[in-house]
């Protein structure tokens, strides 16, 4: 019902196999796609306002943004910039800023190869 609301008369997303995609949603996670910084933060504050009608508040400290061109973003929700990542890990797949994605198995290894080198240093 939230992002139903959210998205009502929005005309942003992301064209993906010749459909437009604003949200990709599991459990009580939501993904917003955007095209441009200015988007996503119209988004946002369209989410953070509904969500507000229902009682909701979105978590600031657990939100995070990243950008596929690896450019600066700065997203606010009331006033708190949210933080930046390079990879973003859904449904065990590793998305990274640079655009690539990693299978489960992929991103296991590379978890495991991480700490190895950061155990060994």
């Amino acid at each position: 019902m939230v992002m139903r609301k959210t998205l009502d008369g929005f005309q942003g997303g992301l064209q993906i196999g010749g459909r437009i995609v604003t949200n990709l949603l599991y459990a009580d996670h939501i993904i917003l796609l955007a095209t441009s910084e200015a988007v996503l933060q119209e988004l946002v504050d369209r989410l953070d306002r509904v969500s507000r009608k229902y009682i909701l508040l979105i978590n600031v400290a657990e939100t995070k943004i990243m950008a596929s061109d690896g450019i600066a973003c700065c997203i606010l929700i009331h006033n708190e910039q949210l933080e930046q990542v390079d990879t973003f890990l859904y449904l065990g797949s590793l998305t990274t800023a640079d655009g690539k994605c990693m299978t489960e198995f992929t991103t296991r290894n590379y978890r495991y190869l991480s700490r190895r080198v950061l155990v060994s240093q």
